[in-house]
């Protein structure tokens, strides 16, 4: 695991990970986009941005677990898929049909 140095914000952070620098980076680069996005106006104060970085978090995990609920819809959709080919050709070599 390697120690990445990555800023948001202004803000430095020690970051641990297996991913390559790049990906790090990226991800980094994304949080301080969305971040950007939600806080056109950035204030001096440090409430202003806790409240902004919280809704950043709040929208990534949104996100997340929509696209895990879509991931979990398509495996059961290729599963129910495969199961019917497997049935229907199991039935042909069977002579069935």
């Amino acid at each position: 695991m390697k120690t990445y140095q990555i800023t948001i914000d202004r803000e430095t952070f020690p970051i641990k990970s297996d991913a390559s620098e790049e990906h790090v980076k990226a991800l980094a680069q994304t949080i301080q986009k969305r971040f950007d996005d939600m806080n056109p106006r950035r204030g001096p104060r440090a409430s202003q941005s806790f409240r902004a970085m919280t809704m950043v978090a709040l929208v990534l995990l949104d996100e997340l677990q929509e696209l895990q609920a879509q991931h979990a819809a398509l495996k059961k959709d290729a599963i129910d898929t495969a199961t019917r080919l497997n049935d229907r050709i199991n039935e042909i070599l069977e002579g069935k049909l």
